[in-house]
């Protein structure tokens, strides 16, 4: 099932305000959240003025066993997105912290996943070698 733009908003002001997502909860202003929750927000909402898709939002917003699958049939480990930017030629960079554990199912993805070869988990991936977007594992 897709979920729409409205679901996925009100998922992240879940979050956003760590409260449980019900018709009661209200959608708080940027300046009525806490700091470190506003600068999440802004972060979204300018990643999703450059990719404007559901991974954004969830892979911004949570820790999680993310995979990213390259043209050439690669899949990159990655944990969240913490940044998406625009480069001078117009190119568009997500800006991740990479997997560092090998505990994932790889046998049920029949595949390797790429993850952090060091302790230094931070990388910056071309989103246009990105094809899919998806989670690891089930929650």
């Amino acid at each position: 099932m897709v979920s729409n733009q409205s679901d996925i908003q009100g998922d992240i002001d879940a979050v956003l305000t760590d409260k449980a997502l019900t018709d009661e909860v209200p959608i708080l202003a940027v300046e009525e959240l806490e700091p470190e929750d506003q600068e999440l927000r802004l972060r979204i909402e300018a990643a999703q003025k450059l990719l404007p898709s559901w991974f954004i939002i969830r892979m911004m917003s949570d820790s999680w066993y993310f995979g990213l699958l390259t043209v050439n049939n690669t899949i990159i480990g990655i944990q969240c997105v913490d940044g998406v930017s625009q480069a001078a030629d117009g190119s568009i960079w997500l800006d991740v912290t990479l997997l560092d554990t090998n505990l994932l199912r790889t046998d049920a993805l029949q595949q390797d996943i790429i993850i952090a070869p060091t302790s230094r988990t931070r990388a910056s991936i071309n989103a246009s070698h990105i094809v899919a977007a998806f989670e690891l594992e089930d929650t």
